[in-house]
């Protein structure tokens, strides 16, 4: 094999490398790697379309709807043990920036159109340390859900109950790079009418 050809073939193979390198968004590739500890705490959430109040009695004037958020605990850590990251370095923090969240559910008295709450590019803005842990409220539920006539109508007993899973994939990037990486988690929501505390 002649030079040339042997030159064209290492190019060749140097620019898949390239390539391949910036489309992998794997999170266990960077040096900081994020990960979702907990959501809600590891239970399901419940989401009712009313809550009772302090009196939990329906129908007072203290009754109210609930905005569905839960608590994600996420952390921040090395690759592995020999990796060395300073805590005011350039890369030391991992920046969660956005997330999306898909609906699913097997539940045969799921409405046909839960997955018009589907949410892409909500809103999250948390910076984790190398070695910490942060805490955000995340939007589930929002309160044009709660308005639709399949949850009035668990509302007010005339539909049951029923159980959904929502994927959750949050984004963002380690400080002081602009690459992309997806964290994926996830959540099982029950939907119910009332909520007493």
């Amino acid at each position: 094999m002649n030079s040339r050809a042997l030159i064209t073939i290492l190019a060749l193979v140097m620019g898949l490398t390239a390539l391949t390198g910036c489309s992998d968004n794997s999170n266990e590739l960077q040096r900081l790697v994020c990960e979702v500890q907990m959501v809600n705490e590891g239970s399901p959430l419940i989401s009712a379309a009313l809550n009772a109040g302090s009196d939990r009695i329906v129908g007072t004037t203290d009754d109210f709807v609930p905005i569905d958020t839960v608590p994600v605990i996420f952390r921040a850590r090395t690759y592995d043990n020999a990796t060395f990251i300073p805590t005011d370095g350039t890369y030391s923090s991992f920046i969660v920036t956005h997330y999306s969240l898909v609906w699913s559910s097997t539940d045969p008295n799921a409405p046909a159109n839960l997955s018009d709450y589907n949410i892409t590019g909500g809103l999250v803005n948390a910076k984790v340390p190398v070695e910490e842990e942060t805490v955000v409220a995340v939007l589930v539920a929002p309160m044009q859900m709660k308005e639709e006539p399949w949850f009035q109508a668990i509302g007010n007993g005339s539909a049951p109950a029923f159980s959904a899973s929502a994927a959750i994939t949050f984004s963002g990037h380690v400080s002081g790079t602009d690459h992309v990486v997806d964290i994926p988690a996830g959540l099982t929501v029950n939907f119910i009418g009332v909520v007493v505390d």
